[in-house]
């Protein structure tokens, strides 16, 4: 989905910043949030986003696509700012309240947006080797388990501890659920 700048913040969402998380090339780190319209929530749904995972080091090889360029860092396109990756977000909130067969429509929602290369669960400085000039460094934060940290902290400061919560994702956000 690919939408205008302030798409999100129109459709209800807030981006959040959050001191000492950051994107997967050092940009200042946000997740966005879209509380129930009137009242409390039902419950929280935490969404991380998916995307590739950083695994091996230079270009991908020639003729590789989708999944199979992704896992190579130099073609890994989630290393985006991550407020770039929010634009799109905000368009599917519509859809998701007024279902009415969602049990989830009436809870808050927070976006985790995914652009460390690491499922959500890294904590590390990694430079990877570019092969095009075995004299340059492409540096990576890998730091999604920071990242997470900080969000699931400012989740706890503005709902109790009893809001029912539900975390979950797709592809590689799938298995940072898991592993979170």
């Amino acid at each position: 989905v690919v939408a205008e700048p302030g798409a999100a913040e129109a459709c209800g969402w807030e981006a959040i910043g959050i001191e000492g998380a950051t994107g997967g090339r050092g940009a200042p780190f946000k997740y966005c949030l879209n509380e129930r319209e009137a009242g409390e929530p039902e419950g929280l749904m935490i969404y991380l986003m998916g995307g590739g995972a950083c695994l091996r080091e230079g270009p991908p090889p020639e003729g590789a696509a989708g999944i199979a360029a992704q896992l190579h860092c130099m073609a890994y396109d989630n290393f985006t700012e991550p407020t770039d990756l929010l634009h799109g977000v905000g368009l599917l909130m519509p859809f998701f309240r007024r279902d009415a067969a969602n049990p989830f429509r009436d809870w808050a929602w927070a976006f985790v947006p995914y652009c460390t290369g690491d499922l959500h669960v890294g904590w590390a400085d990694e430079s990877y080797d570019y092969d095009p000039d075995p004299n340059s460094e492409f540096p990576v934060v890998h730091r999604g388990a920071r990242n997470l940290e900080t969000v699931l902290a400012d989740l706890e400061d503005r709902y109790i501890p009893s809001t029912p919560t539900l975390l979950t994702g797709r592809s590689a956000g799938g298995f940072g659920a898991i592993f979170n």
